[in-house]
């Protein structure tokens, strides 16, 4: 079951990035606990802020493909894992 918040389903990721040479562009990388691709996991990637704080949450149009996710009618909040060394890459 996907944790939720306030209702709306919350996946957590890990921040990648640098994006931009300035620096100060990253990406939260979230698995989709709908999305498959040759049966295995995928990942969507959102903008964030390093600026974001530890626990900050956002909301995010969701980018799955497959029109039958649930997903795609709420979007979803994001939001970086509490140990970010917990996820398998």
């Amino acid at each position: 079951m996907t944790e939720t918040h306030n209702g709306i389903p919350l996946l957590r990721g890990t921040s990648v990035g640098p994006v931009f040479s300035s620096g100060d562009a990253r990406q939260i990388k979230v698995r989709c606990p709908h999305c498959r691709h040759r049966g295995k996991p995928v990942y969507h990637l959102h903008g964030w802020s390093i600026s974001n704080a530890a626990d900050a949450l956002e909301h995010r149009g969701a980018h799955c493909a497959d029109i039958k996710s649930p997903l795609r009618a709420t979007g979803y909040m994001i939001g970086l894992i509490a140990d970010e060394t917990a996820v398998s890459q």
